[in-house]
């Protein structure tokens, strides 16, 4: 198993091939762009493992606050330079302590 510094060239060019070889985010995407019309309330969107933040982004209109909780120190950088108006918890999904919600999107992650 190879280990890599998040900031790192070669994390991103790992991380890069993992994206291209997976439609996981273009599925995720459509299932919530079916469902967010749908709910009653949307005040607070969740997402629990934003990494770059990219399916956060799709949700920076419909929901008047966003939070975007990620442990990764490098993805938060990116996550506070690209949407500076998210609140970006740099934490795991269990030690986040957000106070209400409307929509949680909760990110897997491979065991390590």
């Amino acid at each position: 198993m190879n280990v890599y510094d998040c900031r790192s060239e070669a994390y991103l060019q790992a991380f890069q091939v993992f994206l291209d070889h997976t439609d996981q985010k273009t599925k995720t995407q459509e299932w919530l762009a079916r469902l967010v019309p749908k709910l009653p309330s949307r005040q607070v969107f969740i997402d629990a493992g934003a990494g770059n933040g990219k399916v956060t982004s799709l949700f920076m209109d419909p929901f008047q606050q966003i939070i975007a909780i990620e442990p990764n120190p490098c993805l938060c950088d990116e996550l506070h330079r690209t949407y500076p108006t998210a609140q970006v918890l740099p934490d795991t999904v269990l030690q986040a302590q957000p106070s209400t919600l409307d929509l949680v999107r909760i990110q897997p992650r491979a065991n390590r």
